[in-house]
C-alpha cells in the first residue's frame, strides 16, 4: 500500500526549503530525505495491517515490534501487547508512527498474544522495558540524560532483537551526550552540590541500569569553586559493559591522567583509533602504573 500523499510531501519540502538560506543544501536534503524514508517504512506497515483485516477470519493478527534505537515509550507500549490487532479500528492509536520511527508490523496466526513473533522480541519482556520507560521519564530529566538511560536500559534488559539494533558505538555515543549535558549544567555553578545534582545523579542511575555504582570524584579547590570528574561516553561503556563499579577520578587531582578507581585499585581506559596505536597506549597506561601501583 502507498502512503505517499503529494500536497503533505509538497508542504514538508517547502518548509525545509527554509534551511537552504541558512544552513546549507546538506540540511535540506537531510530532512527530505528522513521524510522519504518514513514513507518507505510505512509502507509495507500498511500492507501487513490491510492484509491481516482481508485475513481476520483466518485468525489472523498483527504485531508492532521495536527494531532499535528510535523506539519511543508509547511505541514499546503498543508492541508489550503483542498479536492483539487484527483491524486498524481495533488497533486505535497504533497507527502513530513519529518522525524516525523504525517498528515493524508482523503477522500473527498464533492465537496467542504474548507468542514470540520475532526471535527474542517477547511482549511480556518489553512491557517491563515499557515501565522502566515510564520510571525514567518521571524523573523529568534533561532529553539528552534521558534518552542515554531509555538505551542503557534496553541494552541491559537482554539479548533481543531490541536490544541488539543499539551498536555499541551508538550506546557510547548516547552516554556521552547525556554526560556532557550533565557536565554542562554543572558548570552553570560549580559547587558540589550542583555536581551531585548533576554528574553524580547522572552516573548513579546510568549504574542503576546496569546494576552497578559510578559516580565522580569532586573537590573544592583554592578559589572555593568545585571540579569534578569528566568522563567521556567511551569510558562509561567500557565500565557497563566491564560491570565495573567505582569512581571516575578528576585528572588533576589526586591521581593525575588515571580514569578511575575500583574496590581492587586503579583503572586506565584507552581508545586506540587504529591498530597501529595500541602499542603507545599500553607503554602510556604502563608509565602511570609505575607510578601508582
Amino acid at each position: 500500500m502507498t502512503v505517499y500523499e503529494p500536497g503533505s510531501v509538497d508542504d514538508v519540502a517547502r518548509y525545509q526549503a527554509k534551511k537552504l538560506a541558512k544552513e546549507g543544501d546538506a540540511a535540506f536534503a537531510r530532512a527530505c530525505g528522513e521524510f522519504a524514508r518514513n514513507d518507505a517504512f510505512r509502507s509495507p506497515n500498511e500492507t501487513i495491517a490491510a492484509n491481516v483485516g482481508r485475513d481476520r477470519d483466518k485468525g489472523a493478527m498483527f504485531a508492532r515490534v521495536p527494531t532499535g534505537t528510535e523506539t519511543c515509550t508509547f511505541c514499546l507500549m503498543l508492541a508489550s501487547r503483542g498479536a492483539v490487532y487484527h483491524t486498524r479500528k481495533t488497533a486505535g492509536e497504533w497507527g502513530r508512527f513519529h518522525r524516525g520511527c523504525d517498528c515493524k508490523v508482523v503477522p500473527s496466526f498464533e492465537g496467542d498474544p504474548d507468542a514470540e513473533l520475532v526471535q527474542g522480541v517477547k511482549p511480556r519482556e518489553l512491557y517491563e522495558l515499557y515501565k522502566q520507560f515510564k520510571e525514567i521519564e518521571s524523573y523529568k530529566l534533561p532529553r539528552a540524560q534521558e534518552d542515554a538511560l531509555k538505551a542503557a536500559r534496553a541494552d541491559a534488559a537482554g539479548d533481543g532483537v531490541f536490544s541488539r539494533a543499539t551498536s555499541d558505538g551508538e550506546l557510547a555515543a548516547y552516554f556521552d551526550a547525556g554526560v556532557k549535558d550533565a557536565v554542562k549544567r554543572f558548570r552553570k555553578s560549580k559547587t558540589v552540590d550542583s555536581y551531585d545534582a548533576t554528574v553524580n545523579a547522572y552516573l548513579s542511575l546510568l549504574g542503576d541500569a546496569y546494576g552497578i555504582e559510578l559516580a565522580g570524584e569532586r573537590y573544592v579547590n583554592s578559589k572555593g569553586r568545585c571540579n569534578g570528574a569528566d568522563p567521556n561516553g567511551e569510558e562509561l561503556w567500557i565500565a557497563v559493559k566491564a560491570r565495573l563499579s567505582g569512581t571516575y577520578l578528576y585528572a588533576s587531582h589526586e591521581h593525575p591522567g588515571v580514569d578511575f578507581e575500583t574496590e581492587s585499585g586503579l583503572v586506565e581506559f584507552k581508545t586506540p583509533r587504529s591498530i597501529r596505536k595500541v602499542n603507545d597506549l599500553l607503554v602510556n597506561a604502563s608509565r602511570k602504573f609505575d607510578a601508582y601501583p
